[in-house]
C-alpha cells in the first residue's frame, strides 16, 4: 500500500515536472521560480554529499538555474527532470571544484617559494584529531562505503531515482549501477551486523 501511495506521488511529481519544463520552454518565468522552489531542498542535500561547502553548492544551484532561463530556447524535453537537475548540478560542481583544485595548486607553489610555516607539533595534533572526530560524525554508518557507492546510495534511496536515471546523474554505464548499489547495501549489512554482535 505504501509503495503504491509513493509510486503515485512520484508519478504526479513526475507529471508537474513536465509541465513546468514545458512551460519553461516557452519562456514562462514562473515556472522557473517553482521548479526551483520544488527541487532546491533535494539539490541542495545532493550538492552537500558531494562537497561539504555551501558556499559551492548554494553557488552551483544558482548557476544551474540561471543557466537554464538563459538557454531556455534551446532545452530539449527531458524524461526525467529530476534527473537532469541533479546531473547538471554534479557536473557544475566538478567543475567548480577542479577550478579550486587549480588555484590552490597555485597557491602551494607561492607558499613553497615563501619561507616554510612551522607549527609545533602539539598545534597539529590537535587539529588533526578535531577533523577526524567530525569525519566520524558525518560518515556515521555509511563510513564503510565509498565516495561513488554513497552518492549511489543518497540519490537511490534518499531521491528515489531509478537506476535508469542514476546512469544519467552519476555517467556510468547501467551494470556499473547495478554493482555499486549491491556492493554498498552488502557492506551496509556487513557493517551493521559486525556493529551488533560487537554490543
Amino acid at each position: 500500500m505504501l509503495l503504491l501511495a509513493q509510486f503515485k506521488q512520484r508519478k504526479n511529481s513526475n507529471e508537474k515536472d513536465q509541465n513546468l519544463w514545458s512551460a519553461l520552454r516557452r519562456g514562462q518565468r514562473e515556472a522557473l521560480s517553482e521548479l526551483f522552489r520544488c527541487h532546491h531542498k533535494h539539490l541542495y542535500n545532493y550538492g552537500i554529499k558531494i562537497v561539504s561547502n555551501t558556499e559551492i553548492v548554494d553557488g552551483a544551484i544558482q548557476e544551474l538555474f540561471l543557466n537554464i532561463w538563459k538557454s531556455r530556447n534551446r532545452l530539449s524535453p527531458a524524461s526525467s527532470v529530476k534527473a537532469y537537475l541533479l546531473s547538471s548540478l554534479r557536473r557544475l560542481i566538478m567543475k567548480e571544484l577542479k577550478r579550486n583544485r587549480k588555484r590552490a595548486e597555485r597557491n602551494r607553489n607561492y607558499i613553497e617559494n615563501e619561507e616554510a610555516l612551522t607549527f609545533p607539533v602539539e598545534d597539529l595534533l590537535i587539529r588533526k584529531e578535531v577533523a577526524q572526530n567530525k569525519r566520524e560524525q558525518l560518515e556515521k554508518g555509511l563510513e564503510t562505503l565509498t565516495p561513488r557507492q554513497k552518492e549511489a546510495v543518497f540519490l537511490k534511496y534518499y531521491h528515489g531515482l531509478t537506476n535508469r536515471e542514476l546512469v544519467e546523474v552519476m555517467e556510468i554505464n547501467y551494470q556499473c549501477v547495478r554493482n555499486l548499489l549491491y556492493e554498498a547495501l552488502e557492506r551496509l549489512r556487513s557493517h551493521i551486523e559486525s556493529v551488533s554482535y560487537q554490543e
